[in-house]
């Protein structure tokens, strides 16, 4: 081997596959610390990546403004640091749900569902809280709508292109005889 060789074979890693490597082994880390965690605890509702859990809205009780399959991104948070007009989320007979903080009272907060007519039954405690909504879209409310129409216009398309391969092979076959 001469000496360009050997040079090569020791070339060092650039600094962007350095800190790629890096930012991939630290997902991977975080990643198997979520599972034990979730193992650990037996309870999914409560897996975070790093203090953030991404949730798809249900119903529709937050519309117009947050729609039915919008995408949410929830952080975990104390009730202490709930404030009026916040989304917050937390748990009442074992479902996630999404309102808007109206109240702050000695026991907890009051909430709402924008499109509900009257305020929670309940009153939101600290067990009760899971976090509040820091981002949502509306697009993915879409997008699943847009997707149905997808779904119907593939199957009108599958449907054209056997009926006109039908067609095509009959003309052929009247050209041929």
């Amino acid at each position: 081997m001469n000496k360009n060789s050997i040079k090569r074979c020791r070339r060092r890693k650039p600094y962007g596959e350095i800190f790629l490597d890096a930012i991939i082994v630290i997902l991977i880390i975080v990643f198997v610390m979520n599972i034990y965690s979730y193992f650990k605890k037996g309870n999914r509702q409560l897996l975070t990546f790093l203090g953030y859990k991404p949730v798809i809205v249900k119903t529709g009780s937050m519309e117009p403004e947050i729609l039915i399959n919008a995408y949410v991104l929830l952080k975990k948070c104390d009730i202490e640091e709930l404030k009026i007009n916040d989304i917050a989320a937390f748990f009442h007979k074992n479902k996630m749900i999404i309102h808007k903080v109206i109240g702050i009272e000695d026991e907890g907060v009051k909430t709402k569902g924008i499109n509900n007519f009257t305020p929670d039954s309940f009153i939101v405690t600290k067990e009760m809280v899971f976090g509040k909504v820091i981002a949502y879209t509306n697009l993915t409310s879409m997008l699943v709508k847009l997707s149905i129409k997808t779904w119907l216009l593939g199957l009108l398309l599958i449907f054209s292109i056997v009926v006109f391969g039908k067609l095509f092979r009959k003309i052929i076959k009247q050209n041929l005889i």
